[in-house]
């Protein structure tokens, strides 16, 4: 079967919109658009069961003062 890359770029809150792309061996879009994270899970199952790739993009929230430790 062909291969499917996925794409999800994850909103920092829930006030914003998550992005996801799907695409073929080819570069093809197979689905794209800005969502709700509830949506991605119906998304993936309908286009990329068993996707080839996945690459996630999540925010990286710091404490106050931006330092980690």
């Amino acid at each position: 079967s062909a291969v499917t890359f996925v794409g999800i770029d994850l909103a920092r809150s829930s006030r914003d919109v998550t992005g996801l792309a799907v695409v073929d061996a080819t570069g093809a879009r197979i689905a794209s658009g800005c969502t709700d994270g509830a949506a991605i899970d119906a998304s993936l199952t309908a286009y990329a069961p068993k996707p080839g790739v996945s690459a996630v993009d999540a925010p990286l929230i710091l404490p106050k003062g931006g330092a980690l430790g």
